[in-house]
């Protein structure tokens, strides 16, 4: 099938208006005889359901078991049972039922013109946000051979050439008196020798400042490392402000990868490493010199060593290096597939797909661990080449010294041994250190990629006057907008402008740009032209963050933050118990509150049904207030008497305040003082309700689509 193969960049690509035929999708595609239905089409628009509905839903097919908040498919089932209060009220068919008197089946039948057709409106163009698909892919590194000097810079930038200095002079200093304290020791048992227990104070003071300065040097890098050295963190962390649209379509193993993995090597295994690695280079260049000078004819075999070690690192780093890269990049598809999984497990649960995707795990599993393996047996190399390289500089050093008289003292000998042993070590620690540096430059290196390619949002340019906003005026003064250059427009031309204290409903097909209109208002999606005032004053100059503080929003999926009751209800801790409590007793729901612990206890999301989940989101209005109340399809998931309830509390609470509200559903489309109609990103129409069903207009035709009977 054509187009049946497509990337969703993980659950975004499935959220809102296209949720539900997400859903079914997948339904047709289990091919079991069984389909159960939670509500799919609530969030669909008329004509949207008018197209599924005869295509689907035909009495001859699997078996269908449905549960529905409102009447659109009631008379196409051949059996309805109606639940009032956690028990069957009534049970048979849609007719005989109608037929009894049932209350909610006639309310159903009344509005049941919801899946009806509405073929005389226009066909519309997909331009929702969830077509628009920004999904930058990983550029190429073509530093992962060789590295990059420019990502070290980046990285050290915030501490100065002054802090590097100190740091690199502490790295030596450590390294320097750690070496020198073998030797001094050798010179104090030559010195004992000859003179036992002379000038015992001296040596052993001595040696007692070279402790001190050998500890004090590690002390002081490591603390110059950790405090000054922390910009990619700093400014990766900055980088979660970036614009909501990039982090809800960018893939979420990648996010995911960058903001754990990524993290914990730049602020773990990078400081560490990058102190191994240097005070081992310290460390092996002063112990080389000091075997120099000690071992004279074992500075003929330096050329030979540097020959040998430059072979060794010019292989061993170019291939550990990659395969650390890969080692971390062959993570994310894992780690999405994790946070996929735990999402949609009641859905992989409902079609028995767990043994596919525990198969699928594995599979990840072992392919994120191949480089791994292969990493080991690298080190394992990498160990025997070093040992050797430095048993042979060993055995230069004996066979010079068996060989030669009188040039090195037993004493000299004895130190250049320990220092050639000890610098096998070093040697294999260092080199390994290095590698480990480059991988966690790595993680620094993407992400400096992702900080220089996410699109972040603008800096604040104004600040708006106190007590702004005071009336609530908006005016779309002709905005366009689109969600990335590439793509065609959004929005197109809007020009509408709301009066203090109205209500205004936005209506029109899934992808007109209902959703998009509210994402400008809110700067979730920028303009291309245009401009959009607030009481007066520009809202693009203002702090994003600011702005949105100044706007109450009730999205389509109810959203809770982990914590208590209470800091859902008023998350910013500015309310009293009581006007907390009053808030929740305005929608119907303190009983429910107390029934769980009140105030104070942790709120569980999944032991709230949909329409109080979207109740609490009410409620968590009412105790914000404002001028502005913004409802993107906030009802669309309800039963019609949860959203009547949520109607009268919006009447209520926010009677002075300018209310939009986005809606599918025109059951109380009366309640509003107009109703803007979009259609293929463009304002086709704005008037009251009243004036649109006298004439022609596009809105009579959907409103006649919604309440025709069958």
């Amino acid at each position: 099938m054509e187009g049946e193969c497509v990337d969703v960049c993980g659950s975004g690509a499935a959220e809102g208006d296209f949720g539900g035929v997400w859903a079914l999708a997948r339904a047709i595609y289990s091919r079991l005889s069984v389909v159960v239905l939670d509500d799919v089409l609530s969030g669909l628009d008329p004509k949207t359901v008018n197209l599924v509905m005869p295509k689907l839903f035909d009495r001859e097919g699997r078996a269908l078991l449905t549960i529905n908040g409102i009447g659109r498919i009631l008379p196409l089932m051949d059996r309805v049972i109606v639940l009032d209060s956690g028990t069957i009220s009534d049970t048979g068919a849609y007719d005989g039922i109608l037929q009894r008197g049932n209350r909610f089946v006639e309310r159903a039948e009344a509005g049941l013109g919801a899946s009806e057709g509405i073929s005389d409106v226009e066909s519309h163009h997909e331009t929702s946000s969830k077509s628009a698909k920004v999904t930058p892919e990983e550029a190429l590194d073509l530093t992962r051979r060789s590295g990059s000097w420019e990502v070290y810079e980046y990285y050290t930038r915030s501490a100065g050439l002054v802090t590097a200095f100190f740091w690199i002079f502490w790295t030596f200093a450590g390294a320097v008196f750690t070496s020198v304290m073998p030797i001094w020791i050798g010179r104090w048992t030559g010195a004992n020798e000859q003179s036992p227990n002379q000038q015992l104070g001296f040596y052993l003071g001595v040696y007692a400042v070279i402790v001190v300065l050998a500890n004090l040097g590690p002390f002081l890098e490591c603390r110059i490392f950790f405090i000054h050295f922390n910009s990619a963190h700093r400014e990766a962390a900055n980088q979660m402000q970036g614009t909501v649209l990039f982090l809800s379509k960018t893939d979420t193993g990648t996010i995911t990868n960058r903001f754990s993995q990524d993290m914990d090597l730049i602020d773990m295994t990078l400081p560490s490493q990058a102190i191994q690695f240097t005070t081992g280079a310290a460390s092996c260049l002063v112990q080389l010199i000091i075997i120099s000078v000690m071992g004279k004819y074992l500075a003929a075999a330096i050329p030979v060593l540097r020959t040998t070690l430059f072979v060794v690192q010019r292989y061993y780093l170019r291939t550990s290096r990659q395969v650390r890269l890969i080692d971390i990049e062959a993570k994310a598809p894992l780690y999405k597939h994790f946070i996929e999984t735990a999402q949609g497990v009641a859905t992989i649960r409902a079609f028995h797909w767990g043994a596919a995707f525990h198969r699928l795990h594995s599979e990840m599993l072992n392919y994120s661990q191949r480089p791994f393996c292969m990493l080991l047996c690298i080190q394992q190399w990498l160990s025997l080449v070093l040992d050797l390289v430095v048993g042979g500089l060993a055995v230069v050093l004996v066979a010079v010294a068996t060989s030669t008289s009188g040039d090195l003292s037993p004493g000299a000998q004895g130190v250049a041994l320990v220092l050639i042993l000890e610098f096998n070590s070093l040697l294999t620690q260092t080199i390994q250190a290095w590698t480990k540096l480059e991988t966690s430059i790595g993680a620094v290196a993407r992400v400096r990629q992702f900080v220089q390619n996410t699109p972040s949002e603008p800096l604040a340019l104004a600040s708006p006057p106190s007590g702004w906003p005071a009336d609530g005026a908006i005016h779309f003064k002709d905005i366009s907008a689109s969600y990335s250059p590439s793509s065609p427009p959004t929005l197109s031309s809007v020009n509408l402008a709301i009066s203090p204290g109205e209500k205004l409903a936005i209506c029109g097909p899934s992808g007109s740009g209902k959703t998009s209109l509210v994402m400008t208002l809110l700067r979730l999606l920028p303009l291309t032209s245009g401009q959009i005032t607030l009481d007066d004053v520009d809202i693009f100059p203002l702090d994003p963050e600011t702005l949105r503080s100044c706007l109450n929003v009730i999205p389509q999926d109810a959203y809770f933050v982990p914590g208590t009751v209470r800091l859902n209800i008023d998350p910013r801790g500015k309310a009293s118990d009581e006007e907390i409590e009053n808030a929740v007793r305005s929608v119907g729901l303190w009983e429910r509150v107390l029934s769980v612990g009140g105030l104070n206890a942790e709120l569980d999301g999944g032991e709230w049904s949909q329409g109080e989940r979207q109740l609490l989101c009410l409620a968590r209005a009412v105790s914000v207030g404002g001028k502005v109340l913004v409802l993107d399809e906030a009802g669309s998931s309800v039963d019609e008497e949860t959203e009547a309830v949520m109607q009268d509390v919006i009447e209520r609470e926010f009677r002075e305040a300018t209310v939009i509200s986005v809606l599918h559903r025109f059951t109380f489309i009366e309640r509003f003082d107009r109703v803007a109609v979009m259609r293929q990103g463009k304002l086709v129409e704005c008037d009251s309700p009243r004036v649109l069903m006298e004439s022609e207009s596009v809105f009579r035709g959907m409103y006649r689509a919604h309440h025709e009977r069958r």
